[in-house]
């Protein structure tokens, strides 16, 4: 489950109104097509699980008809942030009282997030693989959203977040 930014959201805005150049809704396939990258790329940040190059956002924008300078100026600000969550998790991994600050956090790493749920580090990339942890992408780092984790735990009403196991 991807995070929602507003550049992403403008990007699947476009793509399901007829106000890009195309004058009609166009598919992820098709968006893919019109700016030469791979649909994976062009998914993901459609998604809202990564942030495309300066390159690959002049080609969605070109695509879609929406403002270069405007959207990768979006961009770069949610670049931003998410790097200043990421130093502010750092800084606060592993010292005492780390799931009182974790439950403060906007974001959090795997490791965080793993001690946060109490489960293994691999435990967490199993459920982040299998899509039921909440998750963004910056560079090569995956970040958790906890508030959507959270409210991902809350809504299960079992106070837990991933498969059990039978019996226990």
């Amino acid at each position: 489950m991807a995070i929602d930014s507003d550049y992403s959201e403008r990007i699947r805005l476009a793509c399901k109104t007829s106000s890009n150049p195309t004058n009609s809704p166009i598919t992820i396939r098709q968006l893919a097509q019109l700016c030469g990258y791979s649909y994976e790329s062009v998914r993901r940040v459609y998604k809202g699980d990564a942030i495309g190059s300066e390159v690959m956002n002049e080609a969605l924008c070109r695509a879609l008809g929406l403002p270069e300078d405007e959207m990768w100026a979006l961009a770069e600000f949610e670049k931003t942030n998410m790097k200043r969550d990421a130093s502010l998790l750092t800084a606060t991994a592993g010292s005492g009282g780390e799931i009182a600050r974790l439950s403060q956090m906007p974001w959090l790493t795997v490791a965080q997030c793993a001690a946060y749920l109490n489960k293994s580090e691999q435990a967490v990339r199993g459920m982040l693989k299998r899509g039921v942890i909440p998750r963004k992408k910056l560079g090569g780092s995956v970040y958790i959203d906890r508030a959507a984790l959270d409210e991902q735990i809350r809504m299960s009403g079992t106070g837990y977040v991933g498969r059990r196991r039978r019996g226990k």
